[in-house]
């Protein structure tokens, strides 16, 4: 089984393509703190084969979440 996880702002891309490619979805949770840190939270549970779809438009910050996401 795939699945595609995805971070929450390229929601409408994920969709798209989750049912393009006929996988599940699911979405990394992130928390940023007041002191710009940032907590992500994947799904407790992820099959064998997982593709990590992250946008990477302003590439500083979201390089770095992609990273530590993977």
């Amino acid at each position: 089984m795939s699945l595609l996880l995805a971070f929450d702002d390229e929601a409408r891309l994920a969709h798209g393509l989750a049912a393009a490619l006929g996988w599940p979805l699911l979405f990394i949770e992130r928390h940023v703190f007041p002191d710009g840190e940032t907590r992500l939270r994947l799904p407790p549970f992820l099959p064998p084969r997982v593709a990590l779809l992250r946008g990477l438009q302003q590439p500083n910050a979201r390089l770095t979440e992609l990273m530590l996401a993977a």
